[in-house]
């Protein structure tokens, strides 16, 4: 049997969080690179640039992840003759539903306090998460999440199909199919790579070794850069990316905190990953509400940097200077805060209600 606890992916969890974040916040504050002077291309803003450009990527550590965690060990469940479909579904709506359902409410709040015409269609359709089918994601990064919940059908229809009793077997088969279907049509890519990390749970070492776990890093980067040189398909690019980072956690589970530093970093990792999902939900709403009250009064319920630059929304953003990073480190921390609050609102007190199904 496989351990239940894997420690440092809670590490690997909270700098993917924070990577998205970053990414969306740069892209939204910073000029794109195109757009700084070669004068000021220094060192410096080369590296600032390198450290907030992983945002994408960090969306497919979240799908390996989640198919490590959630896919793996409800594929052992089922092996074992131990999987309630009942108890699967309960659980993830328990985990999903709550600070989504707190999201869409204040979004609306917030865009009327903005005055801002409210999508209402949107924003009912992102509490079951159809974007992407029927509506368009309420904030640009909620994308990913329809993504995700799709996996958490599609996976709990298919072991459904394959345990369930009676009729609750062909109704499971019959949204297998369904969603079999919309994966297909766009989104097959990311459903592998999902299924991929799924079936890294029952391919793990026997025993730790640091080679093999440096060497998963230099062919994780090998992967990303073949998959970004030889296709011009973005998600098979993703999908090269998504076989390194399996590589990366099958080694990386297998390495236990020992020294302070090391167990400092995984306690800090456990802090900021638990409300990870909080925080991914909330911090496009922050970034909009900061923008509006202290960049320009001007109010508008979008991201997009071309959009804001041409309404006066971020004038002073024309360089990367101190203006900029300030800009970037205090909306950060206030994404974490507000974030870290929706989480013990909304998250927290639904984790003891949650077992292991």
């Amino acid at each position: 049997m496989v351990k239940k606890h894997y420690y440092l992916l809670d590490v690997l969890r909270a700098l993917e969080m924070l990577a998205v974040v970053r990414g969306h916040y740069r892209n939204v504050l910073f000029p794109s690179w195109s757009e700084v002077a070669h004068s000021s291309r220094g060192g410096g803003v080369q590296l600032l640039y390198a450290l907030t450009r992983w945002g994408h990527s960090a969306v497919i550590v979240f799908f390996v992840l989640s198919g490590f965690l959630v896919g793996g060990k409800s594929i052992e469940r089922a092996m074992r003759n131990q999987f309630d479909i009942i108890g699967y579904a309960k659980n993830r709506c328990e985990r999903i539903f709550p600070p989504l359902a707190l999201m869409c409410f204040l979004v609306p709040v917030t865009f009327l306090s903005l005055g801002v015409p409210v999508p209402w269609g949107s924003v009912l359709g992102n509490l079951f998460s159809l974007q992407g089918l029927c509506c368009q994601s309420l904030l640009g990064p909620w994308w990913a999440l329809s993504v995700e919940v799709w996996f958490y059908v599609w996976c709990g229809a298919a072991l459904g199909a394959w345990r369930a009793k009676g009729g609750l077997r062909f109704l499971c088969a019959g949204i297998l199919a369904l969603m079999s279907f919309i994966f297909i049509r766009g989104s097959i890519w990311f459903l592998l790579i999902w299924l991929l990390g799924a079936a890294t749970y029952f391919v793990l070492p026997r025993t730790k070794n640091i080679w093999r776990l440096l060497g998963s890093f230099v062919a994780c980067a090998a992967l990303a850069v073949v998959g970004s040189r030889t296709t011009t398909n973005a998600q098979i690019a993703d999908f090269f990316l998504g076989v390194g980072l399996c590589l990366i956690v099958r080694e990386v589970v297998m390495w236990e905190p020992s020294g302070l530093i090391s167990r400092t970093a995984n306690k800090l990792g456990t802090w900021l990953s638990a409300p990870s999902y909080s925080i991914y939900l909330s911090h496009m709403l922050v970034m909009i509400v900061f923008a509006n009250l202290f960049l320009t009064p001007a109010a508008s319920a979008t991201v997009d940097r071309e959009y804001m630059v041409q309404e006066g929304i971020l004038a002073a953003f024309t360089k990367v200077g101190a203006l900029e990073i300030g800009a970037l480190i205090g909306s950060l921390v206030l994404a974490i805060v507000f974030g870290y609050l929706v989480y013990l609102v909304a998250e927290k007190p639904w984790w003891k209600r949650r077992v292991e199904v």
